[in-house]
């Protein structure tokens, strides 16, 4: 058994982790690319955006634009640049944070991070109260943390697609726990399935026991 833990858009969850007057609102997070169009030799930045939260994506806001289309669809949205020394701190504190969780743990990407669960008998036994256990001890990094469980590592980071098999930690003023419906995922239960229906399995997809 594997479990998967993963902080969704990373770069930008830790530059709002300490702005809830920016995080109520639209916003995207920017970056430098090099221009594909320049002719010449010296590489000339092009900023664009890189992530954008759920307010600025209701305005259609989406990875990928310039920042001057990004504001045409949302004149009051927030752009905000991103901070590698800042994303360093916080994937050094996740990395301590699944040490203390098991000695067994890869990093996959920024802010991904896959567990093996086989030296941990009480995950292994009781999976959802494990995943709790392990949310509540992610609380003082005060980042959004998605868990979900499965038979590989491949399927635990799918799982975490579906809000029926993620175990959640978001903030408001406090912690908010959400807990999976179901608690660990098998590929059997969408062989049938197009892999875009994890996200109808909690309202039309009844997974097997």
């Amino acid at each position: 058994m594997y479990a998967s833990f993963q902080v969704p858009l990373f770069s930008l969850a830790i530059l709002l982790r300490d702005r809830p007057d920016l995080a109520s609102g639209p916003v995207a997070l920017i970056r430098s690319t090099p221009d594909p169009d320049t002719s010449t030799s010296s590489t000339t930045a092009k900023p664009v955006i890189l992530a954008v939260n759920h307010a600025a994506a209701q305005y259609r806001v989406t990875k990928g634009l310039s920042p001057t289309k990004a504001l045409a669809r949302c004149p009051h949205l927030n752009l905000i640049s991103s901070n590698p020394a800042d994303e360093c701190l916080h994937q050094d504190a996740l990395r301590d944070y699944l040490a203390s969780l098991g000695p067994d743990f890869e990093e996959t990407a920024t802010g991904i991070f896959i567990l093996d669960l086989l030296s941990i008998p009480h995950a292994m036994k009781f999976p959802g109260e494990w995943a709790e256990q392990a949310l509540r001890k992610a609380t003082p990094l005060r980042l959004p943390i998605d868990i979900s469980l499965a038979r590989t590592p491949d399927l635990s980071i799918l799982a975490g697609q579906s809000p029926a098999l993620r175990h959640t930690l978001r903030f408001n003023s406090d912690p908010i726990f959400c807990m999976a419906q179901h608690p660990t995922f098998a590929i059997r239960h969408i062989d049938s399935q197009p892999i875009h229906s994890l996200n109808q399995i909690s309202t039309e997809i009844a997974l097997e026991s």
